[in-house]
């Protein structure tokens, strides 16, 4: 048996002790010199948790950054039904081109050991808990060290790895400070190479689609779209002609495509997006990307499938 201590279980014994910071610190030595690590499976939590890192409120785990411009991460758990008290893990990414410069913490933080990128550990009083079932564990201010169009940064991941300093990615949940486990996630930055990669599309009426691309596209829509089109899956000689294209509010990774004439219900389209010259977060031009969709009827922007996707990320 394991007779040393991990960094999560000294920092949450010493959350619970609620005295001063020198008391904390001498409990915890005590806690790393006499306590056995014990690694007690749960039976009443059937589903693992997922740990991952995402850079917007909309789920999106990849990111075009520019050269050294800070931008922001969130570490968020997903599928989680405990009431949190502690987690533990480390953010792996290729080399020192990735940087976090600075973290913030949920209220309930008690006490953490080490940063992300060399193990991380905290510990939450009172207990983390969410009733659908995700948790924000810590936010991050992040930072690249080399540009988006050095082939090194092409498809660069961040995983959230086991903890090198106990070689677990773990936490612990209320009452009884149980050991769970948890699955880790990949993000990514600088999908694609940084091109303007077709990563969604749906339907919104017979007559339009929206898509999602992999970074900004800042002046795809100022003219004509360079000749995209959908075909219908099973008819490749049936082509809709894009007429039309525009941003979505602010956001110019989001488009409404305008169609010169109507969806067929029932049927499977491929949506093929063609001379999508970019500038800003988007290196170069890109021809033919694609996304698969089904037309199931006219349906309006809220009954769409759209406001319930979470995930607008390439995988």
């Amino acid at each position: 048996m394991n007779k040393r201590v991990s960094c999560l279980q000294g920092a949450l014994q010493g959350a619970l002790c609620g005295s001063t910071s020198r008391i904390v610190l001498v409990f915890v030595m005590v806690l790393v010199s006499v306590v056995p690590l014990l690694l007690l499976p749960s039976t009443s939590h059937s589903q693992t948790p997922n740990l991952k890192l995402y850079f917007d409120n909309s789920g999106d785990y990849s990111l075009c950054p520019y050269l050294f411009v800070p931008f922001d991460a969130y570490l968020i758990m997903t599928d989680v039904d405990y009431s949190v008290t502690a987690v533990e893990y480390r953010l792996d990414a290729p080399d020192a081109n990735f940087q976090v410069i600075d973290i913030s913490y949920p209220p309930e933080m008690s006490i953490v050991f080490g940063d992300p990128m060399t193990g991380h550990s905290i510990s939450f009083w009172p207990p983390l808990y969410s009733v659908d079932r995700s948790l924000l564990i810590c936010s991050m201010e992040c930072m690249i060290m080399t540009d988006c169009s050095d082939p090194a940064m092409n498809d660069y991941p961040i995983v959230v790895s086991p903890n090198p300093d106990s070689g677990f990615l773990r936490g612990t949940y209320a009452p009884d400070h149980e050991f769970f486990d948890i699955t880790g996630g990949t993000s990514y930055l600088c999908m694609h190479g940084n091109a303007p990669f077709l990563i969604y599309a749906d339907a919104e009426s017979e007559l339009s689609v929206r898509a999602s691309f992999i970074c900004d596209i800042d002046n795809w829509y100022d003219e004509y779209p360079g000749g995209s089109y959908v075909l219908k899956t099973s008819v490749p000689s049936d082509t809709i002609w894009v007429v039309n294209a525009l941003p979505i509010e602010e956001n110019k990774k989001l488009y409404v495509l305008f169609l010169g004439s109507p969806l067929d219900a029932g049927f499977d389209y491929t949506l093929y997006v063609t001379d999508a010259c970019t500038n800003g977060g988007c290196m170069d031009c890109t021809s033919d990307t694609r996304f698969n969709f089904y037309y199931e009827a006219p349906i309006s922007i809220e009954n769409s499938s759209w406001s319930r996707i979470k995930s607008l990320g390439a995988k």
